[in-house]
């Protein structure tokens, strides 16, 4: 039986209360995570209705179709990070003017962060990187130029300061990225003694520190 010929699970009647989140807030998350984990493909509205526990008309009349709803989630993380994460970025910046070493750290923690408090994110930029669309091309304007321009600045800072061996600073963003987010999102990947620490995203920053940086007296490659 598909999703779209599965009974709807039942719903609460009955206006929300005052502690529930909103409709729209439900739907968003639940979009997001079944965005992340099937795609815009494998999602239905039918589906992420169900997981957020509203009528799918909620939904049609809210958003109006997928795309448009798919937007909406788009808008929702772009404004969750400038709500949450671009003053603290452009500080890491101003702060790579003059302690690269403690700006790079920062980025990075600053990314743990992300990744932690978000762990749908980066899945759901897996999901459509392999796509080629406009998507794509959205994503990449709303959500990943805002974090990445400043990076690659505050690791060219790290590079001429001697603190990351970096030799192409935007290839080195993404790896470093990459290392962080995939410990953080999928944590089933990790030794059992240590997805099951209570400090884990302190194991992976530390971790993540001892790798890309070099030791306060280390020199850049010749």
């Amino acid at each position: 039986m598909t999703d779209s010929q599965k009974p709807d699970a039942p719903r609460r009647r009955g206006r929300r209360s005052s502690q529930d989140i909103s409709g729209r807030e439900a739907l968003i998350h639940a979009a997001i995570r079944a965005f992340a984990q099937r795609g815009y493909e494998g999602a239905s509205l039918r589906m992420i209705a169900r997981e957020a526990e509203v009528d799918v008309a909620l939904c049609a009349r809210l958003f109006g179709n997928k795309e448009q709803l798919w937007q909406a989630v788009i808008d929702h993380l772009a404004e969750n990070f400038e709500s949450h994460y671009a003053q603290r970025l452009a500080e890491l910046e101003t702060l790579s003017e003059h302690s690269a070493r403690q700006a790079i750290e920062g980025f990075i923690r600053l990314y743990a962060d992300i990744c932690m408090a978000t762990p749908a994110f980066t899945a759901f930029l897996l999901q459509e990187s392999n796509a080629h669309s406009e998507r794509l091309e959205i994503i990449v304007e709303k959500l990943t130029r805002p974090l990445l321009l400043p990076a690659h600045r505050i690791v060219r800072k790290a590079q001429a300061a001697g603190v990351v061996a970096a030799r192409e600073p935007e290839l080195f963003v993404r790896m470093l990225t990459s290392a962080l987010a995939l410990p953080m999102t999928t944590p089933t990947l990790l030794p059992a003694h240590t997805r099951s620490a209570s400090n884990l995203e302190q194991r992976i920053v530390d971790e993540a520190l001892s790798i890309f940086l070099l030791p306060e007296s280390g020199n850049p490659p010749a």
